[in-house]
């Protein structure tokens, strides 16, 4: 719902949600927050994993080896 009240520097409007559709939205953004963070959490532990085998402990004594 829209409201429009005047205040000291012209109008102020308000959107306010209202009804039942508001909670189908907010459980659907919510899920969709909760798929984004464990996607996020995936990608950060793929790229870990991937840092941690390219930079482990035989990554810098094969560079250095000079045969």
């Amino acid at each position: 719902m829209l409201e429009r009240e005047p205040s000291g520097s012209g109008w102020q409007v308000t959107l306010r949600a209202r009804g039942v559709s508001r909670f189908f939205l907010a459980a659907f953004l919510g899920a969709w927050l909760c798929g984004w963070a464990a996607g996020e959490y995936f990608a950060l532990g793929l790229l870990g994993a991937a840092l941690r085998s390219a930079l482990g402990p035989g990554f810098s004594a094969a560079f250095l080896m000079l045969e």
